[in-house]
């Protein structure tokens, strides 16, 4: 599969650029779009969030907008990057039945096309974090390869939903509610200690956990993660790859006859 992929870099690329300027056709302020909304969002709730006290030492408007940011601007990315990768085969339809194009290429496209709109959250991440924090570390350059370990966890989901919505399109419609409830088990918009106890063990078999902690050392601690916590974020991009790369295997020859 891999090297179907680096053969097709191309094609995937120059798609997933032309992807991401069709999402902002028309509008005014163009890509600004996918820097103001994420902002709202982080701002508002960290000058709400900050009235009920302090996050692991975190206090003040502005600092708790930058824990906040550390957890909803990655998982903002997953998000995006899930939900147009398990569309990606049916929104491609047209294309599927022409070319004799591998499936996982449209897959990647459209998770590449979530990786660009990443980038740009990532430097809205930054900036917010040298606002809180009066100055940048060298640390935050470990943002890149979690990163790009987040990313390809989310190829390995697209590549197992993107399959099974074209067998069972009821999938498209659960994934957002499925991230939903993701968003709120996780402790993303609230500090760790407040969860539950269930709550708390439940986050060992969260694959976005290892990749929350990681931003937060990162950013907030100006400290390089744990090697537990790069073990675990390797592990379950490793699973979710392997799942599916299983999962496209067994649907692709019903694919193009189905979409």
């Amino acid at each position: 599969m891999y090297k179907t992929l680096i053969a097709y870099r191309r094609y995937i690329l120059k798609n997933a650029m032309a992807e991401v300027r069709i999402r902002y056709a028309g509008t005014s302020l163009g890509a600004l779009w996918n820097i103001i909304h994420p902002l709202t969002i982080v701002l508002i709730l960290g000058a709400v969030l900050s009235g009920f006290g302090s996050a692991r030492g975190v206090q003040g408007g502005m600092s708790m907008s930058l824990y906040v940011a550390c957890g909803l601007i990655p998982w903002l990315a997953l998000a995006d990057s899930v939900s147009r990768g398990t569309t990606a085969l049916v929104q491609d339809a047209a294309f599927l039945k022409k070319l004799p194009i591998p499936e996982e290429v449209y897959i990647a496209k459209s998770v590449v096309s979530s990786s660009i709109h990443f980038v740009t959250l990532l430097a809205l991440l930054a900036v917010i974090a040298l606002v809180a924090k009066g100055s940048a570390s060298v640390i935050w350059l470990l943002g890149v390869p979690a990163a790009l370990l987040l990313m390809l966890l989310t190829f390995g989901f697209a590549l197992a939903l993107s399959p099974l919505n074209v067998v069972v399109r009821d999938v498209s419609q659960a994934v957002p509610a499925i991230l939903q409830i993701g968003l709120w088990m996780s402790p993303i918009l609230y500090p760790e200690e407040l969860a539950p106890n269930a709550l708390q063990k439940l986050q060992l078999i969260n694959p976005f956990a290892p990749f929350l902690s990681a931003f937060r050392q990162i950013i907030i601690a100006d400290a390089a993660p744990p090697t537990y916590t790069w073990i675990a974020m390797m592990a379950w991009t490793l699973a979710a790859g392997a799942v599916g790369m299983l999962i496209l295997h067994r649907l692709r020859s019903e694919i193009r006859d189905l979409v």
